[in-house]
């Protein structure tokens, strides 16, 4: 695989995103064979979207097609920068194979965070969770998601 060629795709959309006002990331999938499927950038100040990331932008941008892995291996994710812990989430969500960025995280590494659940944590301590405060929707909610997983259309 040609990394240099496909993070400099990656970086030229983080310059986009940044000349758009934006912050300075992008992205672009790429299957084994060296196609891309699609690019991405952040456009969360454009777009009035808190989860515009650009890993989030190039999946969506992947539509239907990037949850049918490629023949002959799995997508390639190329990042200008290291994905953020919900970006990372949505790459693990996915058939993607390989995560390859330009350039760490100077603010929070994901991976870091995964070990060590560091991220955020003044945030994470803030947080005031109230977890299934509602027995009857609980199990309807469970009911929801079992019916889901027999289903022919469930991805594990």
């Amino acid at each position: 695989m040609d990394h240099d060629r496909h993070l400099r795709i990656a970086v030229e959309e983080a310059e986009r995103a940044l000349a758009e006002g934006a912050s300075p990331f992008g992205a672009v999938i790429v299957g084994p064979d060296g196609s891309i499927l699609s690019r991405g950038r952040n456009q969360v100040l454009s777009g009035g979207d808190q989860t515009a990331h650009a890993e989030v932008d190039a999946i969506r941008a992947g539509g239907a097609a990037i949850a049918r892995p490629p023949a002959g291996g799995g997508w390639t994710l190329y990042a200008s920068g290291e994905p953020c812990l919900m970006c990372l989430g949505a790459i693990l969500l996915c058939p993607i194979d390989t995560l390859v960025w330009a350039a760490g995280s100077r603010v929070a590494s994901a991976y870091a965070t995964i070990l060590t659940g560091a991220y955020r944590a003044d945030r994470v301590g803030a947080l005031r969770v109230v977890t299934e405060p509602v027995s009857a929707l609980r199990d309807r909610c469970h009911a929801l998601i079992d019916a889901f997983e027999r289903g022919a259309r469930h991805v594990p």
